[in-house]
């Protein structure tokens, strides 16, 4: 998953693949009213959280490129939306 500041907006993407790497799904969506790049690594994290459990699917590993996103998930730091 990944964040990307474009047009003024915050756009997520993320690509759940299998142990094999092939492809499960895709989703992308947009955010506006978000101020920095933490909200929006934060935001793909979330909607990253939601598709998996829309999909009722278990033993999920999140890959991300925010560390401090990684690091507020690992001291249980709470993430909220804004």
């Amino acid at each position: 998953m990944d964040a990307h500041l474009g047009d003024g907006c915050w756009f997520s993407g993320l690509v759940l693949r299998r142990s094999d790497g092939s492809t499960v799904g895709v989703v992308t969506r947009s955010h506006s009213d978000l101020e920095t790049a933490i909200y929006g690594e934060s935001m793909a994290l979330s909607d990253a959280i939601d598709f998996v459990e829309k999909l009722q699917l278990k033993s999920v590993i999140f890959e991300l490129d925010s560390q401090v996103v990684v690091n507020a998930v690992r001291s249980k730091a709470s993430i909220r939306k804004p």
